[in-house]
């Protein structure tokens, strides 16, 4: 009976077909199902092209002149992420309970804590009637470099674990900011 030995040549390949063919592949299905509930669902649109729906045209009118309540109404930012010059902090946080959607500011710049309103909206948040048991809370936070990444990922995971939620019930999802962006928008949503 003969011994065989693995060489180092041998150990190297084994490591790389592993990495290629079961991990690589595994990290792409598990970001492509948590990010595939994020995309905005389009309208359903007639074969006249005219969108259908069920809604009277004369209370739509009427809801349209109502103004919008500042506590539900998204902040005002671009699809970098970035909050335009001139939103002051004071419009944030911005929450919506029913939605279970949360937005406000972070300066990495000037920032290592969430402040107590932050943290305290986050209870509140955590309150929506969105948040089954088994939902995820998802966070969406900007492209950031490493030293900022993980004072942001840190001061949020000590945010939401003072409310008692595990650490597994928390996932990152990350945007590319604007380069010039100095304030970053976090939003924080259930899956």
């Amino acid at each position: 009976m003969q011994n065989y030995a693995i060489t180092e040549r041998g150990k190297l390949i084994l490591v790389m077909f592993v990495v290629l063919f079961i991990v690589l592949p595994s990290v792409v299905i598990v970001a492509w199902i948590a990010t595939r509930d994020l995309a905005p669902k389009e309208p359903d649109d007639g074969s006249n092209g005219a969108i259908q729906d069920d809604i009277d045209p004369a209370a739509s009118k009427q809801d349209s002149d109502d103004t919008p309540d500042p506590a539900v109404t998204q902040p005002r930012s671009d699809e970098s992420g970035a909050i335009p010059p001139g939103t002051s902090n004071d419009d944030l946080p911005v929450f919506n309970l029913e939605a279970g959607i949360m937005t406000f500011l972070f300066i990495p710049e000037s920032q290592t804590t969430l402040d107590e309103n932050i943290v305290s909206k986050i209870g509140e948040f955590l309150s929506s009637p969105q948040n089954t048991g088994d939902s995820i809370i998802a966070v969406n936070i900007p492209h950031l470099p490493d030293n900022d990444t993980e004072i942001l990922t840190n001061t949020l995971i000590d945010a939401l674990e003072s409310h008692e939620v595990p650490l597994s019930y928390i996932v990152f999802n990350i945007y590319q900011p604007n380069p010039n962006a100095h304030e970053f928008e976090i939003t924080i949503f259930f899956q």
